[in-house]
This record gives structure tokens, sequence and C-alpha cells, in this order.
């Protein structure tokens, strides 16, 4: 032991004396446990075991399966953690499901399924020798092979009761991106605010998003009630009769 740490001695004797665990003595010194146990071991010092409090050695993370908050102990915290049994056999089974490509996706196969805890979705890895691998959402691989083509990008998968991991065929619709933002603003109560405008060609009294409108105000001051309006004014048509 080197000659600097003796200062340690009186005081952890004492404050091993009063009771203090291994934590406790860390926290107040500023040591690393190696150095309290090893000040202790060569001075003889005998410290509280009975009653250690782990509550300072816990550290706050996420499960790896349902991301939800939890405590776990910092020395025996993982890569991957849990919250409970059941979540520890989904992810596990999860992510060792492996089965054969089918059709559309031609020189591909394998298709590996994982589920991604930042999205909060089931995706595949389609895989094949001499083949750049392509990953896409689960939902999405299960309606291509249903229809037997591939999906244009601009096209959504979309879970027809709302949950995202609901992956039942039945359960899978295609939409166009505006159709899907509707029924999510419609599923989630979400109200989006709307402000009244007067069209710049044809002085008609129209509604617009609040948002979109933020966007060109400091762009351009006229705004239209369609695009009927937007081009007949490039044109130069009048609205008098």
């Amino acid at each position: 032991m080197a000659v600097r740490d003796k200062i340690f001695v009186p005081e952890i004797t004492k404050m091993a004396s009063d009771g203090l665990n291994v934590y406790e003595i860390m926290e107040k010194l500023s040591l690393r446990k190696w150095k309290v146990y090893e000040i202790c071991r060569d001075y003889n010092i005998i410290l509280q075991t009975k009653e250690i409090n782990l509550e300072k050695a816990r550290v706050q993370t996420s499960c790896s399966f349902c991301n939800c908050s939890i405590d776990v102990i910092k020395s025996v915290k993982k890569f991957n953690n849990y919250c409970s049994e059941d979540c520890k056999e989904k992810f596990k089974s999860a992510n060792i499901k492996g089965f054969p490509s089918q059709f559309p996706f031609e020189g591909y196969t394998w298709v590996n399924k994982f589920f991604q805890k930042k999205m909060q979705r089931w995706n595949v890895i389609i895989t094949g020798p001499g083949k750049k691998a392509l990953g896409m959402l689960y939902s999405r691989y299960l309606m291509s092979v249903k229809l037997g083509r591939l999906i244009d990008r601009k096209i959504h998968v979309d879970h027809i009761n709302g949950d995202p991991l609901d992956d039942r065929i039945e359960n899978l619709q295609l939409l166009q991106g505006s159709e899907n933002q509707k029924k999510y603003f419609i599923q989630n109560n979400i109200t989006v605010k709307k402000i009244d405008l007067v069209c710049s060609f044809c002085n008609n009294n129209f509604l617009k998003n609040l948002r979109d409108y933020k966007a060109k105000e400091g762009i351009t001051k006229n705004f239209y009630c369609s695009t009927i309006c937007y081009h007949s004014s490039l044109k130069g048509v009048s609205t008098k009769k």
C-alpha cells in the first residue's frame, strides 16, 4: 500500500467502528471500492457487512424490450436489461427467430426478425449471397409477401387497430401518407390549429393550417384557397365576369 494512503486509515477505522459499510465510506472519502478493501486488509479493519445499502449503488436504465424505466444494481448492469422474465423471453425469442425469404424477394435466402427498441417496432433484415442486405419494418415485409410485389416507399403500411406491435396480416392495410396522418390524428385526439384567411385571388374565406401559414408568412403575402386560384393568379386571369 502506498504511503499516501495511510492518511485514510484513522478515518476508515472510525467510520468502521461507527457501523458504516463500504459504500458509505467510498462516498465520504471519494475512494474506490478496491482501495477501501486494501486498506482494511492491511490494517485489520473490520467493515460492517450485514446491512449493505445497495441503493447508493443503483443506476437508472431502460428495459431492452418494452423500454420502461427500471433500477438495476450498478455492478450487475448488462448490455440488455429487462423489467420482467416475460420481457426477457420475448426479446430473446424475437432476436433469434429467422426464416427463409419468400416471393417477391428473389435472390434473398434468409429473413432475421428483431425488435428495435428505439422505434418500438418489429423489423427484419433480409440477406442473401452476393446481395446487399435489406432492412424494413416487419409489417411492410408481410404485406409485400401477401401482394407479391414490393411496396412503393410513398405508401404506408398502417395498423388498423392502432397497435404498431400487432403485425397480423388482417390488421394491416395500405394508406397514402396524408391518409395515415389523418387517421393518427383522429385516433390520438390531436387537433390541428387552423387560421382564417382571405384568398388573394377570389377573395373567399378559407382555413389553412397554422403551421403552414407561419412557414410561408415571411416568404409571401399571397395565400390561395386552392391550386386553381394559385395557377389562375399566375396566368393573370381575372375573377370579374
